[in-house]
């Protein structure tokens, strides 16, 4: 499937509110430089926006404007998941769809664009908690997106659930080591194990491992 042009993220970067323009730009600011490197006359400046306007828009400053980028990014990735098993044949379908649409974007941003939440997460402190919150809230709206789309295609709830962790878990790992090979390579592997492990035949789980992980 061509998915040149796709995007991973739903709203474009025409007809914002300055508001919403500095929020975008910190999206993409983040996934290019990471959170640390982005600094916040960085943000201000690529996003045109007054000093005064900034400081009004965000009163907590980087801090704050990172955690509603990263909530924002959770949304629309989590409505894209959405929308990709709401209209594929089947959950591999969908997946290869969404990585696929990742992949194009990694490539044609020079292998600079990653995730924007697994950026902010991996230079997150514990002097930032509502930083780590805002990822974490994040990839749960991702799993919870991905566990729906999978029980709507038969899979019991609690099953879905913990093949949604690991399918999330592949991705976001893939998607780090193709961005520092510089291939999509890891990312079409990972999309093709994914559908091995959706439609190959059913393997047993460690239930004493499983229970010990969710205490």
């Amino acid at each position: 499937m061509d998915m040149r042009g796709a995007t991973p993220y739903i709203v474009g970067m025409t007809d914002l509110s300055p508001r919403e323009q500095m929020i975008r730009t910190a999206l993409t600011l983040f996934k290019h430089n990471g959170y640390h490197a982005t600094t916040w006359r960085n943000l201000v400046e690529e996003a045109g926006t007054p000093w005064g306007s900034a400081y009004h828009y965000f009163p907590g400053g980087k801090v704050q404007l990172g955690i509603e980028a990263v909530t924002m990014a959770g949304r629309e990735v989590a409505a894209q998941i959405k929308h990709q098993f709401a209209t594929a044949a089947s959950p591999t379908a969908a997946l290869h769809v969404f990585i696929e649409m990742f992949a194009v974007s990694l490539e044609t941003s020079g292998y600079r664009a990653g995730c924007p939440v697994a950026t902010v997460a991996l230079e997150t402190t514990p002097e930032t908690p509502q930083m780590a919150e805002a990822c974490a809230a994040a990839f749960a709206l991702w799993e919870a997106a991905m566990a729906e789309g999978l029980q709507h295609f038969g899979r019991p709830p609690e099953e879905a659930k913990r093949l949604a962790v690991i399918l999330l878990a592949l991705y976001e790992g893939a998607l780090v080591v193709s961005r520092v090979s510089r291939s999509t390579a890891p990312l079409m592997q990972c999309a093709a194990h994914m559908g091995a492990l959706l439609s190959g035949p059913a393997y047993a789980v460690d239930e004493k491992l499983m229970q010990s992980c969710e205490k």
